[in-house]
């Protein structure tokens, strides 16, 4: 008897001498070795009998083939899901550029409302402290100081301070409410500038009610100007 899961030899001889099965053998012989080994293995340990050589061949080629187009189906998949993967990425990086520019017109929609300006700086967004124990008179002087220095955000921050003092209720005048608008309007903020320059304006009187009129009109002609591009620039 032959043993279980092994060619006998008698086959061999058959098989060399008979030239049609030659053929079909070598038309079998698609697989490779590796894969001949493992299914050679696997009949020894299933036990089978090897009864017919080319039939087990074709079924071993048979199941070759299957195994052949399994991998190729998986290689197409995992083609398919590189591509996907990299689909996924180009649409999440496009995802967050929407998102941030969202966040970022969100933003400039918040500062337009609160001052008129996509850029403008709020009395919050100013870090500047102005000094503790400053006598009314002093504060003024230190505003108009800043001014003339050009640190616009110090001098708008000491004349908001200055401004809304009790204290100092009597040192507000035309000319500080007037250079108090245009720091504001330095720092971007126009709804400050024009409610400081209107209040200069209300608040000019004797001979320099119409230099300050003068000065507050052209520089609200300016505001609405800039307010209009930015207009039509958010808007387009």
């Amino acid at each position: 008897m032959p043993g279980r899961g092994r060619i006998p030899p008698k086959y061999f001889s058959a098989l060399k001498e008979d030239p049609k099965t030659s053929d079909k053998l070598a038309m079998a012989s698609r697989i490779s070795i590796s894969q001949f080994i493992f299914f050679l293995a696997a009949g020894a340990l299933s036990g089978c009998t090897v009864s017919n050589p080319v039939a087990w061949w074709q079924s071993v080629n048979h199941k070759a083939e299957h195994l052949a187009q399994v991998e190729a189906n998986f290689h197409v998949l995992e083609h398919e899901h590189a591509a996907l993967k990299k689909q996924f990425f180009a649409l999440e990086h496009e995802y967050a550029d929407l998102k941030a520019k969202s966040m970022s017109e969100e933003k400039v929609s918040v500062s337009l409302a609160e001052t008129g300006s996509a850029l403008g700086r709020t009395p919050a967004s100013i870090s500047y402290q102005v000094p503790k124990g400053l006598k009314p008179e002093e504060m003024k002087a230190l505003a108009f100081e800043h001014f003339r220095e050009k640190r616009f955000a110090e001098s708008a921050a000491t004349f908001e301070e200055f401004l809304v003092s009790p204290e100092s209720a009597s040192l507000h005048d035309a000319d500080s409410m007037y250079t108090a608008g245009v720091a504001w309007f330095q720092l971007g903020n126009f709804t400050k500038a024009t409610e400081h320059l209107n209040d200069a304006k209300a608040a000019s009187s004797g001979a320099q009610k119409e230099k300050i009129r003068k000065k507050v009109d052209l520089w609200l002609r300016v505001i609405d100007r800039k307010r209009a591009d930015e207009a039509a620039h958010h808007g387009g």
